[in-house]
């Protein structure tokens, strides 16, 4: 006869008996764990900083072993990592490990570091099976360029600099390489599901900045951990104030967190792209309601920027967009499009900016010639190896550019990636890197043209923050780079798509 109380007390028995016996299986999954790579590259890494806490105090501790937990979520899961490093490009100096006399690390860089070592170890392995190689005309073009700002460092007898820059040149080519790889081998399903707790971030950033903007406060633009007087620091950027028009109407530029007004204004154009891409297809109401989301506070964000260029360019890449939707929605937006863009250029504010933009006599079009001007000339200098890879600032300085310079406009860098990179690596470096982005962008039209419009919205955003850096110094930057590898990636996705569609349609033909 069934006893309840018995039967409780041998279940118990048998539950406390399993789970004081040995399983076999977690003791090889901890032999596994202690022969993989990353269990060591992990296990170095936080050592090194929980034997750096013994004299810290408690932020600089609590901070540390955040970032420990995070190298180690980044070594375990690289494939995961690579897709949200890549969303979180547009930060890239948001948070920064200042060592004394040596360096300042930033956190991305780490990451992406741990990322790159976690994922090849685990392709190398056999570990890892949804990466696609880029094309190999790709890696040969990355691989061209980095190789040739090693030997323009190595010619240029600068010193140091000059090799920092070149590793940083490479780390870039890493980016897209890996961007590329994750993006090929990830389905549209998986993409949305980071693309959507990502919108509500991004979202969030925007309408604090705007928060900020309005009520006065600066939010955090950098936070600064210093090693090894474990201490922390916050910096705030201010608003930034000038004189526009010929009225000499006051305008006040926002910046979101440590971009800067321009900087804000190139990341924001291309992101605004995609997002606008999504409200106009069928992706979802969920997906289209948090694509307005984005569009509402950062299309506010970019107009008070004020900056020329990304007015100008979110306009015509806009319009193009919502011709290339040709749908019943998308004339509605454009129309109201249209109505929004004659209500914010009524603003005194808005007509002084594009008064400047017609008045090349103004100072910051003076102050761009002069730095490309000085560009020209040290590429007459230098034409095969250049300065050395970061020499621009130094040069320029020695030709007292900043002297004559009276606009808020920096003089470390020429605003042209092209004129940066010949000055800097020779006429050899800048047909390089000319051939490699405009070969990049002419594989992607060529496969994306035709795509749905989310996915075609990548090329026009690459497109576009190539035309910003005309006048900014962003290229060299993560979010350049991540926008090339996403190009490349998508293209091998959409040939997919095509070479599987292929035969749906030859079989529906014939039936």
């Amino acid at each position: 006869m069934w006893h309840p109380t018995r039967s409780l007390r041998a279940s118990l028995l048998a539950s406390s008996a399993s789970a004081f016996r040995p399983r076999r299986g977690a003791l090889a999954t901890l032999v596994s764990s202690v022969r993989d790579i990353r269990f060591w590259t992990t296990a170095i890494i936080v050592a090194v900083i929980v034997g750096a806490l013994a004299s810290a105090a408690f932020v600089p501790v609590l901070a540390l072993l955040v970032l420990s937990g995070v190298v180690a979520l980044v070594a375990l899961h690289p494939r995961n990592a690579v897709i949200a490093l890549a969303l979180a490009s547009p930060f890239y100096d948001l948070a920064v490990i200042q060592v004394s006399g040596v360096a300042d690390i930033r956190i991305l860089e780490v990451l992406w570091a741990v990322a790159a070592v976690s994922l090849m170890w685990r392709i190398s392995s056999g570990a890892e099976t949804r990466f696609v190689a880029p094309p190999r005309w790709f890696t040969l073009g990355i691989g061209a360029l980095a190789g040739w700002f090693f030997v323009a460092a190595l010619a240029s007898g600068a010193g140091l600099r000059p090799l920092i820059e070149a590793v940083q040149t490479g780390y870039l080519v890493v980016i897209a390489y890996l961007v590329a790889g994750v993006v090929s081998g990830t389905t549209s399903g998986e993409l949305l599901r980071w693309l959507r707790p990502w919108a509500v971030v991004m979202s969030l950033v925007l309408l604090l900045s705007l928060g900020g903007y309005v009520l006065g406060f600066v939010p955090v633009a950098q936070t600064i951990v210093k090693v090894p007087e474990m201490s922390v620091e916050y910096a705030a950027n201010a608003v930034l104030v000038q004189d526009s028009g010929a009225a000499q109407v006051q305008i006040s530029r926002l910046s979101v967190l440590n971009l800067g007004p321009v900087g804000t204004a190139a990341a924001l154009v291309s992101i605004l792209i995609v997002a606008l891409a999504f409200a106009l297809s069928d992706a979802g109401h969920k997906s289209a309601r948090l694509a307005w989301l984005v569009m509402g506070s950062g299309g506010l964000v970019l107009l008070l920027t004020y900056s020329r260029a990304g007015w100008a360019l979110a306009i015509v890449a806009a319009a193009l967009l919502m011709l290339a939707a040709r749908s019943r929605k998308a004339t509605i937006t454009l129309s109201l499009f249209a109505l929004a863009l004659a209500v914010f250029g009524s603003l005194p504010s808005v007509a002084s900016r594009v008064e400047d933009f017609a008045n090349v006599g103004e100072g910051s079009y003076q102050a761009h010639a002069r730095m490309w001007v000085t560009a020209a000339y040290m590429i007459s200098e230098h034409p095969i190896f250049g300065w050395g890879p970061g020499m621009y600032a130094e040069e320029a300085n020695a030709m007292d550019i900043n002297s004559w310079m009276a606009t808020d406009i920096s003089a470390d860098q020429p605003h042209n990636w092209l004129l940066e990179i010949s000055a800097e690596t020779g006429v050899v470096g800048g047909i390089i890197v000319i051939a490699l982005v405009g070969t990049i962008l002419i594989y992607g039209w060529r496969r994306l043209k035709n795509a749905q419009l989310p996915v075609l919205a990548v090329w026009v955003a690459t497109g576009a923050y190539v035309a910003m850096n005309l006048t900014l110094n962003a290229f060299r930057t993560e979010m350049m780079w991540v926008w090339f590898g996403a190009v490349i990636g998508f293209s091998a996705w959409q040939s997919q798509v095509d070479t599987t569609a292929a035969p749906e349609e030859e079989d529906s033909c014939a039936s």
